[in-house]
């Protein structure tokens, strides 16, 4: 039997005797938790009033989960618009990006007109080192961790150094766990704590709601309060 690979989201194809192979949309295979679905069921009761842009709730909530302050997150429409923001925020001249990851991160550094620097990886597997061998001051590195598409995690002691050798050439690190809840030995990458690091998170992925965009971003109230100075209402 013939079978098909679909490269974006969107309607799903339709016709024809051969099996679609989505491979656009990588989330829990087993759909939306059936509270999740309560709670959007719950929401449409309010659906002719204007939203807290804010998010001050949900920040509540995820604070308390992550265990940081609220005004150290923001809340974003998925791990696209939070990539966008940290651009428009802090990207100046270079943009680090691994070869090869997630395609949004290029997109990003192209619209301010920054320098992206490539890093070839062996093996389609990150190595730190050679990361740190490029950074220059000012920079902005992408990462995934777990890395899209291959799923290779790097633990507490690889990123630490990474976030410490940036931190000395005043380069921001900005590290994307949208797979994250997918490893069942992720350790918690807000203990790494650093003035040069964000976290970006997706509740897309490990909820299964990819119609619904939300993401959240953790770092310090400063770098946050300067997202929140360019995200739109």
């Amino acid at each position: 039997m013939g079978c098909g690979l679909v490269s974006t989201g969107g309607k799903p194809l339709s016709g024809g005797t051969g099996r679609v192979l989505n491979f656009s949309v990588n989330l829990n295979p087993y759909g939306p938790p059936g509270f999740v679905l309560d709670e959007i069921r719950a929401a449409t009761a309010e659906i002719d009033r204007y939203p807290d842009t804010g998010c001050a709730a949900m920040r509540e909530q995820l604070a308390h989960k992550n265990g940081c302050a609220a005004n150290e997150l923001l809340v974003g429409a998925g791990v696209s618009e939070l990539i966008q923001l940290v651009a428009l925020s802090f990207v100046k001249d270079r943009v680090l990006i691994p070869v090869h990851t997630y395609g949004e991160y290029a997109p990003a550094a192209r619209i301010i007109g920054a320098q992206l620097m490539p890093v070839a990886m062996p093996g389609l597997r990150i190595v730190p080192e050679l990361i740190m061998d490029a950074l220059q001051p000012d920079d902005v590195v992408f990462l995934c961790n777990p890395k899209n598409p291959t799923g290779q995690y790097l633990g507490e002691e690889a990123l630490n150094g990474l976030v410490e050798a940036a931190e000395r050439v005043n380069a921001l690190v900005v590290l994307d766990e949208a797979y994250v809840d997918f490893v069942t030995d992720a350790f918690p990458a807000q203990r790494l704590a650093r003035q040069n690091l964000i976290i970006v998170r997706s509740l897309t992925k490990s909820f299964a709601i990819p119609g619904i965009r939300i993401g959240y971003a953790i770092s310090s109230n400063e770098l946050v309060t300067a997202m929140e100075r360019v995200k739109a209402p």
